[in-house]
């Protein structure tokens, strides 16, 4: 009684495992459709993001005393610190690297720091922690659109104006490739400035009415398109990482399903020979007898 218990039990646990294993595949897939849409969207966006940078560094290098809030160094030892999480898990040490690392800064900082979190994980990590969070965008990528993207600049803005604030740092998942991330720290604010690079492929524009004017329309689009470009790396790196902690799930499962099926055939091998040798057992008494 006891042996056969134990066979019903390996094949329980077989349905279990292969319940979980159908979970896992399905959710693969659902990863690996979101990761080709989030992929297309960051590699899209990167010539971009790139050459807006690059042309922000020639025009305030071409500008004698220019002055503009998003370049100004404040003096306070405050700081406002952006962290970009996924809303969901099942998506191996994502999160947990971010936040492990957002940790670290508010650990190490000389000063105050006040958050701005995007995504529930994070978000809900740091109010747990009792650490300051200022802004809290649960929900972020369910609906991800340029808009969250302005709202969060216009956060960032009113922080870092405010007295005690020095700098504005943001840290992310960067997406490299399918099987790999990185996490970020990137400096938002104040803007710095390349004032070196490749002089002979610069043009000399005519810029109108003047490249002070300019620079005071584009500054403020260059920190809304950093934003949008971490959270549009942030989620392709997040969609990796589940693909990824799936795929691995899944074969996890495969491994665990094959052991208990070789364990329940041996189990139902002993459970055989046992009943055999019962019954030669009492043939052979009865021969005696």
């Amino acid at each position: 009684m006891h042996r056969m218990a134990t066979l019903r039990q390996i094949r329980r646990r077989i349905r279990g495992i292969q319940n979980i294993r159908r979970i896992t595949g399905a959710m693969r897939m659902v990863a690996q459709a979101r990761l080709r849409r989030a992929q297309e969207q960051t590699l899209d966006a990167r010539p971009y993001f790139e050459e807006l940078s690059r042309l922000t560094d020639e025009l305030v290098s071409g500008v004698a005393d220019y002055s503009h809030p998003l370049l100004d160094h404040h003096d306070g030892d405050g700081s406002v610190l952006l962290v970009v999480t996924g809303d969901r898990g099942m998506c191996g040490a994502f999160n947990a690297n971010v936040i492990r690392r957002a940790v670290q800064y508010v650990e190490d900082a000389p000063g105050a720091v006040k958050l701005i979190c995007l995504g529930t994980r994070g978000a809900t990590t740091m109010q747990r922690r009792g650490l300051d969070v200022a802004h809290a965008h649960p929900n972020f990528f369910a609906d991800l659109t340029h808009a969250h993207a302005r709202l969060v600049t216009h956060q960032i803005r009113a922080l870092y104006e405010s007295d005690d604030v020095g700098r504005v740092d943001m840290i992310y998942n960067e997406f490299k490739s399918i099987i790999q991330q990185e996490v970020k720290l990137d400096r938002m604010l104040p803007v710095t400035v390349d004032a070196g690079g490749d002089a002979d492929a610069r043009w000399d524009f005519l810029h109108e009415p003047s490249r002070a004017h300019v620079l005071d329309e584009l500054l403020p689009r260059v920190l809304e398109t950093e934003v949008w470009h971490a959270v549009l790396e942030s989620n392709a790196a997040e969609q990796a990482a589940r693909v990824a902690a799936m795929e691995n799930a899944t074969t996890n499962a495969d491994e665990i399903i094959d052991s208990l099926i070789l364990q329940r055939n041996r189990v139902r091998q002993a459970v055989i020979t046992q009943e055999i040798s019962e019954i030669v057992g009492g043939a052979e008494a009865l021969k005696t007898s």
